[in-house]
């Protein structure tokens, strides 16, 4: 009977629009009360014959030929952000209808936002457009620091201060940090760029010492007013090159609008943003609404995959260092790269670089710090082993980066010489490990006691 049905549809839909096997069907209606004219809602339907069944293909918004106004017939499509239910495509120029999921019909115009009047249609043609899913707001967990003693970074900017990390944003367990990778040679290089400046030696020296990712959060933390558009801005900055355009989108239309909601489809239309970009907005609105403050996890882990929000354990210091410290770089460098680096730094100033009482001179502390493990590393596990001359090489190169995977590495073969049934070996693996944490800053992951994951960022313990 069903296949009989679906004959006879076809047909009277062959004979009625020849082979085009097309039909626009009234699903609604809207009243312009501004411009005083009824408008209708079309919905063009189309047959298949190879299935034998009836398609949606897309909306339109007509202007009968009545009432002394000519026809007109403008494409609409379902509003990206989810916040509306269409967007109607615009004839002038700077201006953008809009028809709301309870039937308001407004245009958005450069300088203002105009109601034109109400719409009723078909509830079961609107429930083919529903709102993106959004994911329930995360979990969160305040981050804690082990400071150091006459340390503590100063929180600058309230409105960035206070970060949280969704539960599920690592798996548990303990990450090594970007040990800070700093020398006589790029100081001079830093001191002599800078020109006296002491602000801009220190921001020189976040993006030498650390890396392009750490300095970028940190000139982020500079500009942002407030968590959501510095999640917005970290995003852009973390976001690989092919996918910026999302992030970046987001955040014009943030410091435009705030949290006018509302003028977001507006603003990522005329940008043709990716629909990443919308679900980013509807996530941080969601996240508000919701009573939560959001920020670049929340964000991040609510509106885009894995496979390009994939947040790194290891920059998770650097970013909250960046929001605790408001992005001055001085107060940025000691937090993320602990007392001892800004100590030799200060004496760049009063001593000079390369001297007996300036900065990385002879038998500095952060040389010495090093050595002292290099010592330590290779009574525990042999000057010839692979994770030892892996991290001798990672600190010629002077690579931040490769300095946290030669840490990860060590870091592993100590936990098992410290498991070791031989006591000498135990100790000495003991000893190794503090002599690394005294240089390494880490990030670890683990349940608390009522059973949910925390987060604690342990800074260097510096010698």
């Amino acid at each position: 009977m069903e296949g009989v049905m679906r004959i006879l549809i076809g047909l009277c839909c062959c004979l009625t629009l020849g082979t085009a096997n097309a039909l626009d069907v009234k699903v609604g209606e809207c009243i312009d009360q501004v411009h005083q004219q009824n408008l209708d809602i079309v919905e063009t339907r189309w047959f298949n014959p190879a299935v034998g069944r009836i398609t949606p293909v897309f909306s339109k918004l007509i202007r009968p030929n009545l009432s002394g106004h000519s026809y007109a017939a403008y494409d609409m499509r379902p509003d990206p952000t989810g916040i509306n239910l269409m967007q109607v495509r615009s004839a002038v120029p700077g201006v953008q209808f809009w028809i709301q999921r309870n039937g308001i019909l407004f245009a958005v115009e450069p300088t203002r936002v105009v109601p034109l009047g109400q719409c009723q249609f078909d509830q079961i043609w609107a429930q083919q457009f529903p709102a993106p899913f959004m994911p329930t707001p995360q979990t969160v967990i305040q981050v804690s620091f082990y400071p150091i003693s006459g340390q503590a970074p100063q929180i600058i900017n309230n409105q960035l201060a206070g970060n949280a990390i969704p539960t599920n944003a690592f798996s548990e367990g303990t990450y090594a940090g970007v040990p800070p990778m700093f020398d006589e040679q790029k100081a001079r290089a830093c001191y002599t760029r800078a020109g006296g400046d002491e602000s801009a030696f220190y921001s020189c020296v976040a993006g030498s010492a650390f890396g392009p990712r750490e300095k970028a959060a940190m000139e982020c933390a500079q500009n942002a007013k407030d968590r959501i558009e510095l999640g917005m801005c970290i995003l852009n900055d973390q976001l690989g090159s092919g996918s910026k355009k999302i992030a970046q989108d987001a955040a014009n239309c943030y410091a435009q609008y705030g949290q006018q909601w509302n003028a977001y489809p507006q603003c990522l239309a005329m940008k043709n943003a990716p629909p990443e970009a919308a679900r980013l907005i509807n996530c941080a609105r969601t996240q508000t609404m919701s009573g939560q403050t959001p920020n670049y996890w929340t964000m991040g882990l609510c509106a885009l995959p894995k496979s390009l929000f994939n947040p790194n354990p290891e920059l998770t210091i650097a970013l909250e260092c960046a929001a605790t410290t408001g992005g001055e770089p001085e107060l940025f460098v000691a937090c993320a790269g602990g007392g001892l680096l800004a100590r030799e730094l200060d004496k760049c100033f009063s001593g000079g670089i390369g001297t007996t009482n300036g900065c990385f001179g002879p038998n500095n502390s952060i040389t010495l710090a090093y050595n002292q493990i290099e010592s330590q590393l290779s009574n525990v596990l042999g000057a010839n082993s692979v994770a030892f001359l892996a991290w001798q090489a990672a600190r010629l190169s002077m690579d931040p980066y490769k300095m946290a995977e030669a840490t990860r590495n060590v870091n592993r073969e100590i936990n098992k010489a410290i498991s070791n049934t031989d006591n000498a070996i135990a100790t000495a693996g003991r000893q190794a490990a503090d002599a690394v944490a005294k240089a390494t800053p880490d990030v670890t992951i683990r349940k608390s006691s009522n059973g949910l994951p925390s987060v604690t960022i342990r800074k260097p313990k510096w010698l």
